[in-house]
């Protein structure tokens, strides 16, 4: 249940100030499908590009 809304979280934050799925993978140098399984699976994901998500969209990367 944790991992769902994590998930949620980090996709409403990208959509809420209008970042793309293209622009958020090129910004981490990415492919988008990296990025999106990175989204979509974030607490299985590495903690370094978590912590870059979390900068990017202004999260808390603490309290994930």
């Amino acid at each position: 249940m944790e991992d769902i809304k994590m998930e949620l979280v980090v996709r409403e934050a990208r959509e809420r100030i209008g970042i793309s799925v293209c622009c958020m993978a090129d910004i981490l140098k990415l492919t988008e499908e990296d990025y999106l399984y990175c989204e979509e699976h974030f607490n299985d994901s590495s903690a370094f590009i978590c912590l870059r998500i979390c900068n990017i969209l202004g999260l808390d990367f603490s309290k994930v």
